[in-house]
């Protein structure tokens, strides 16, 4: 049982025998022996893949207890200066030691991701130069190759049109000589069909004499031979007959031939066309005879007769014969030398259809060089697509190399760094929650970071929480979420959305709350208040549906029933491996992990006991003075140029959104990088995000130039009001301020900014800004003094007027804070009494007095009072003693109102 509050005291007085039958053991503050046993038990079980591994866990374990200490120590001294009790407790080490490894782990997780991602593609991206290096060698090759084969095709070409032409003039040749042997061939056909027209008109009357001697018989033929002295006629028949056959023209020659078995065969078969022109001379006397007639000799006997009609016939055909030999002469010859002729014509024509072939044969090859050099001209232009589109992409990713070789260097500087980053920052996650932003800058960079750096323990020198632990981009959306604009805000931030207790808000501005509503919106907030009755069933619900809940208006207490839900009393079930379940009272509830609780006070300085600062993260979220002074300049603009101010809304929304659309292409294009297998070249998608990247990130860069550069000029346009928003900020903190001369005294930050809309409102007006920052400051000064000692008492009023006067001037850089300090403090302070000057008027000047002024004349600016010491002695001693002489313009006085400075002279 804790000993602090009145529980324990009310124990006792209830149950005296606790006293009596007990024995009560006090557990003192853990020594630092055992923090450092305690770290070391926990941090032993963690691998930290570091080189001396037990050294370096003992280094961790002696700055986890440095750390403990520290920031009990701090809280005390917190407690001295501003009266607010801050508990440390051993919850809080257990936590931070714990915590340690895991985000150690988790943002070494990230981190190394993060760096392999990168890593793979700048790897990607070297790896396709190398291979655009390999295709540009390769494509020079193949259009040194192409240059090859159009040469050679131009070669064959130049063949074929030489082959061409000659064959051309060769077929022309030949179609000419081919021309004329047709002429000739009709010539001869001309002169044969003459001839044999004229040898068809003898040639009935050779058939009709053939046809006669066919009808001889031997016996006519014997009627003939018998005759020993022949009819006249019959002589003359036979001795035609001989002169034909070119024998003697003797009967008795004819009387031989007649005696010739094949006479009549021979006669059939005789050679008609050699007959002689002198057996036609010879024959004529015959042939003239009118007495040797076919028909008249027919009466003296019918084979003279038929003779008769054969021999005429014979001379009739050979007459004729000798006009038609010279004309079938000539056509032989004409025959024989138009058939040499169509010989070398058609030998002409075998050495064309040879020429042809050659041709056809080159056109072929001509035809093969040609889709040869056409593929490899495909493939060469198919390849010089290709490296077009690999340098395209190497020039895309060339502005993204250079970015991403710098995160690379810089998360390998954050992976180095790591070891100190984590444990500073777990150290925040656990300690500085109830701080305000001065302690916890005083105690991160004067004594934890001092402290690793004498252990040898790296981190980053210009260490920030916030850019740590979180994004810029997350933090962008919680600003247009509600969260204020400053430092202080963003860690409160970090620490709700990133503790493992449950976050309990000292919230007197409401300014968590309203984020909280604001971010969680979404999910399905709900809101609750301990005063209703049925909160347990809403949060229950809320804890089975993993629904955010805010718990509002927490007092210096929490009730026992919500125990369990900030202690985390989690187990898996008994069943099955997957479900939780949360032990509440002697009930179990599913329990779903995305649940998350907050709560919240609207007590400015709640005394809350340490058993509760050991079960959630008190996180104090009271509005630095910053953040209050953005928020009144967007209330000062927003009434003043209402225009203006939504601009401003709507640039911060865009400038986030474009960021976040930024992020998600980059996180899009490198998971695709890290995902492609084999060469990127080969992937089309690579090509079709970057195209969508390039172009998506040229709108979103044009879009964010124009958000950008308006919001720096709205920004510049409201900086007009700034004062305003400044000397409001002054005065609602000097409210505040308040509350350290009476705890009743507290004003709320919703009545404030009421306040000050109704002084923008009612503050009078001026056409010129300059007169109307200043007559709405004056305005609403005195609506904040008038408002400030409605509720004052009248004791306390004046000091209020004094504060308020001093604030401002301390605002506008009118006073020099020591001496302000001095002024304020001068019965307080504490005496160094080694550096002491000695007092130059033991008789007049008391110690106390003297303390004072020595501790005056340390201050730059008033060095010199110790010199007019010795100066003015005897000035020194009656303005001391009369007060009267103050107000004389003495030596003296002259001289010291020249020296002294504006807050002393006013």
């Amino acid at each position: 049982m804790s000993p602090f509050g009145e529980t324990f005291r009310n124990y006792i007085r209830m149950y005296p025998a606790l006293v009596n039958c007990t024995t009560v053991i006090n557990f003192s503050e853990w020594p630092h022996e055992a923090l450092i046993d305690v770290a070391h038990y926990f941090l032993a079980k963690f691998n930290f893949e570091l080189e001396h591994k037990e050294i370096i866990h003992r280094t961790l374990a002696n700055l986890c207890a440095f750390i403990h200490l520290s920031s009990k120590t701090l809280a005390i001294r917190m407690k001295d200066e501003l009266r607010r009790e801050i508990y440390i407790t051993p919850t809080n080490y257990l936590q931070f030691v714990r915590n340690y490894s895991r985000l150690f782990e988790g943002e070494k997780a990230k981190i190394q991701h993060e760096y392999n991602r990168l890593q793979m593609g700048i790897i990607k991206v070297a790896e396709t130069r190398e291979k655009v290096a390999e295709i540009s060698l390769e494509l020079e090759k193949k259009k040194v190759l192409v240059a090859q084969l159009q040469r050679e095709c131009e070669d064959f070409l130049g063949k074929i049109v030489e082959q061409k032409n000659s064959a051309s003039e060769r077929e022309r040749q030949v179609q000419a000589f081919g021309v004329r042997i047709g002429e000739e061939e009709i010539r001869c056909q001309t002169i044969a069909a003459a001839a044999h027209e004229e040898l068809t008109e003898v040639e009935p009357l050779l058939i009709k004499a053939n046809e006669a001697l066919e009808q001889l018989t031997k016996r006519d033929i014997g009627e003939v031979k018998a005759y020993v002295h022949p009819p006249s006629q019959v002589e003359k028949v036979m001795k035609a007959l001989m002169i034909l056959k070119g024998k003697e023209d003797t009967w008795e020659e004819a009387k031989k031939d007649l005696a010739n078995v094949d006479f009549i065969k021979t006669l059939i078969k005789f050679p008609k066309d050699d007959i002689t022109d002198r057996t036609l001379r010879r024959m004529q006397p015959f042939i003239n005879d009118m007495e040797l007639v076919p028909e008249k000799l027919k009466t003296v006997s019918s084979a003279a007769s038929a003779l008769c009609t054969w021999i005429r016939a014979i001379e009739s055909y050979a007459r004729v014969y000798r006009i038609v030999q010279p004309k079938k002469e000539r056509y032989h010859k004409a025959l024989f030398e138009l058939n040499e002729k169509q010989n070398l014509l058609e030998q002409s024509k075998n050495e064309l259809l040879n020429i042809q072939n050659k041709i056809e044969k080159l056109r072929l090859d001509y035809e093969l060089k040609i889709k040869e050099k056409d593929t490899l001209q495909r493939n060469a232009d198919e390849t010089a697509m290709f490296l077009d589109r690999a340098t395209k992409l190497l020039d895309g990713v060339a502005e993204k190399r250079t970015i991403w070789d710098m995160t690379s260097n810089k998360l390998k500087e954050n992976l180095d760094n790591l070891l100190g980053n984590s444990l500073l920052a777990c150290a925040f996650l656990s300690y500085m929650g109830p701080f305000l932003s001065n302690y916890r800058d005083e105690i991160i960079h004067q004594i934890w970071e001092k402290e690793l750096m004498r252990n040898g323990i790296h981190f980053k020198t210009d260490f920030n929480f916030a850019n740590f632990m979180t994004t810029p981009s997350v933090i962008r959306e919680w600003n247009i979420q509600g969260l204020p604009h400053d430092n202080f805000s963003t860690e409160n931030a970090i620490l709700a959305t990133r503790t493992l207790s449950y976050p309990l808000f000292i919230d007197p501005q409401s300014q968590a709350t309203k984020w909280i509503r604001q971010m969680e919106k979404s999910n399905g907030l709900k809101i609750i208040d301990l005063q209703i009755g049925d909160y347990m069933k809403i949060i229950e619900e809320c804890i089975k549906l993993g629904r955010p809940c805010l718990c509002q208006n927490i007092h210096d207490d929490i009730p026992q029933t919500l125990n369990p839900i900030l202690i985390k009393s989690i187990k898996k079930h008994s069943d099955t491996n997957s479900n939780l379940i949360l032990q509440l009272g002697d009930r179990e509830i599913d329990y779903n992990p995305s649940f998350r609780f907050y709560l919240s006070t609207r007590l400015s300085n709640p005394r809350y006991k340490p058993e509760i600062y050991s079960k959630v993260n008190i996180i104090n979220f009271a509005i630095k003075e910053q953040g209050l002074e953005e928020q009144l300049l967007g209330i000062v603009v927003r009434k003043e140029k209402p225009d203006l101010e939504n601009s401003k809304d709507n640039c911060i929304v865009n400038i986030a959104n474009k960021h976040k659309e930024k992020e998600i292409l980059e996180e899009e294009f490198l998971r695709l990088l890290s995902e492609t297998e084999g060469s990127l070249l080969e992937n089309v998608k690579v090509f079709q995000a970057l195209d969508l990247s390039k172009q998506s990130q040229k709108d979103i860069d044009e879009t964010l130039k124009i958000n950008e550069d308006l919001e720096i000029k709205i920004d510049l346009m409201r900086e007009n009001y700034r004062l305003v928003a400044q000397r409001a900020a002054v005065l609602f903190f000097v409210l505040q301020d308040l509350t350290s001369i009476d705890p009743m005294y507290q004003y709320s930050l919703d009545a404030y900014i009421q306040l000050f809309i109704l002084s923008i409102e009612k503050s009078p007006r001026s056409l010129k800004l300059n007169e109307r920052i200043e007559k709405l400051n004056d305005y609403h000064t005195y609506a904040v003094y008038k408002y400030g000692c409605r509720g004052l008492f009248e004791r306390h009023k004046l000091l209020f007027s004094f504060h308020i006067c001093t604030k401002l001037m301390d605002a506008e850089n009118r006073i020099i804070h020591e001496e302000y300090q001095f002024f304020i403090r001068a019965n307080t302070l504490t005496i160094d009494r080694e550096t002491q000057f000695s007092n130059p008027f033991p008789t007049w000047l008391n110690e106390t007095r003297w303390d004072q002024m020595s501790e005056l004349i340390r201050l730059p600016d008033y060095r010199f009072l110790r010199d007019s010491f010795d100066q003015f002695p005897k000035d020194w001693k009656e303005w001391y003693a009369t007060i009267l002489i103050r107000t004389q313009k003495t030596a003296m006085y002259e001289t010291l109102f020249q020296l002294t400075t504006s807050f002393i002279t006013n």
